[in-house]
């Protein structure tokens, strides 16, 4: 009797550990576990700088594998660019194929790092790239370079859609001309439409001075990894499997008290009206402060028809964010084919939608 007694309370305390656990473990917070990752790979880094050049080269390029975090992938990036090889430009090329832009954004930023001829070339292919945070990193280097070679396609960067895109052309265009024709990002439309016009007219008159460069050829994201084999349970009580989603997946991760995330909005919902019908759109809210209810009041006012969810530790897990807004593009494969950092215009989403649709 004594032994079944010992028994029964030797299993109701390791329940009760058990539930203690359960209620107390707390995930992983993603920006710990990014500056972790991110510290490991610069120790790692580090730790290989004594090696010879090829091993170290070796190590590095171990690192962009796809399956390695973004800030690993990036840091190592950047590694590789100070060592500048011989095949640098190789390199940054294939980086520009990744699936996520912070990888594609710096790969970008490290143009400077190859001879001026490539940089140039590497440079101008980046201004029709279809995610705008690309252009503007390509065109703060061509501005840097001060090329004229650049001209006739920073003339043609005026008329895109992309305000902020037009902004850095015309700073590019003064860097390398010397012409003071500019407007303010914060300056009325008529002021913007002004400077714009200065530059078209100067180009009638100067285009025959400018040598003629070839069409922009972009690097489009051909590397992605596989979604996680996650089923979203969304608001409205529909489920969406990340795995083998029927259309092309658009998750927005997002929240209500965001800036950033507030003023994405209207190009999402510019981009489920058009593309609604073809693809599936879903938002996934952070932090909400009046939780699900407080959610679909907010959606409600603001017109957002797409379906919703609160973030939940299956979310967490599937994607180890740390800032919002962010959006990721699953195909009906259930690869993950673009993964955006940051707020985005609906042109950047658009190309890559048409991209995709075409080319599933």
């Amino acid at each position: 009797m004594k032994g079944k007694v010992v028994g029964l309370v030797v299993a109701i305390v390791a329940v009760a550990v058990a539930v203690g656990v359960r209620l107390t473990w707390q995930a992983p917070d993603p920006h710990e576990m990014a500056h972790r990752k991110e510290a490991e790979a610069i120790n790692k880094i580090d730790q290989i700088e004594t090696l010879p050049l090829e091993d170290q080269l070796e190590r590095l390029q171990a690192m962009l594998e796809p399956t390695q975090p973004p800030e690993v992938r990036v840091a190592a990036l950047e590694a590789i660019a100070d060592l500048r090889p011989p095949n640098l430009l190789t390199i940054l090329e294939n980086a520009l194929r990744d699936y996520h832009s912070a990888v594609r954004v710096r790969a970008g930023e490290l143009a400077h790092k190859l001879p001026k001829e490539q940089a140039l070339r590497f440079l101008l292919n980046l201004t029709d790239d279809h995610d705008k945070d690309v252009r503007l990193a390509g065109l703060q280097k061509l501005s840097l370079l001060r090329d004229k070679n650049a001209v006739p396609t920073l003339i043609g960067l005026l008329n895109d859609p992309n305000l902020e895109t037009v902004q850095m052309a015309m700073s590019a265009l003064r860097s390398i001309t010397g012409k003071d024709y500019y407007a303010r990002y914060t300056d009325p439309e008529p002021e913007r439409q002004r400077a714009v016009a200065q530059w078209q007219a100067w180009w009638r008159t100067e285009r025959t001075k400018f040598p003629q460069t070839p069409a922009a050829t972009p690097y489009q994201p051909e590397i992605s990894v596989p979604a996680e084999k996650v089923t979203l349970r969304l608001l409205d009580g529909t489920q969406v499997s990340l795995h083998r989603p029927e259309k092309p997946l658009l998750i927005n991760f997002w929240g209500t008290w965001c800036a950033g995330c507030v003023a994405e909005l209207p190009a999402l919902k510019q981009l489920h009206e058009k593309y609604g019908e073809r693809i599936l759109m879903v938002g996934i809210a952070y932090d909400e402060p009046e939780g699900e209810q407080g959610l679909k009041r907010f959606c409600e006012k603001q017109g957002i028809r797409y379906p919703q969810m609160l973030a939940n530790r299956d979310v967490e897990r599937a994607f180890p964010i740390h800032g919002v807004p962010q959006t990721v593009l699953i195909d009906t494969k259930g690869r993950i084919r673009y993964w955006w950092e940051g707020a985005r215009d609906y042109h950047t989403f658009a190309r890559a939608l048409e991209r995709l649709l075409r080319n599933p």
